[in-house]
């Protein structure tokens, strides 16, 4: 069984080439990306709220905090790699 890390590391480039590639070849633009992106995360946060009991079980402030802090955290983590890779 591959560990969750491993499996987040396989899954994400192939899941953002998916959201981003479509957009971008049939002439959208970056804000339609990110439109696509909202939509992409609304749908996880909603679906994964129902499959936990419901309206407000949550705590919608702190997971979307949490979300964007990581998001931030993260984002900066891939530049970097990305900047390492290309030197």
């Amino acid at each position: 069984m591959k560990d969750l890390c491993d499996l987040h590391n396989e899954q994400a480039p192939k899941i953002v080439a998916e959201i981003v590639r479509p957009t971008i070849t049939e002439g959208g633009t970056t804000r339609e990306v990110l439109v696509l992106l909202e939509s992409v995360i609304a749908g996880t946060l909603a679906t994964l709220e129902l499959m936990e009991g419901g309206a407000g079980s949550f705590g919608r402030d702190a997971v979307v905090a949490a979300l964007l802090a990581g998001a931030c955290e993260r984002w900066v983590e891939i530049i970097d790699e990305r900047h390492r890779s290309a030197n």
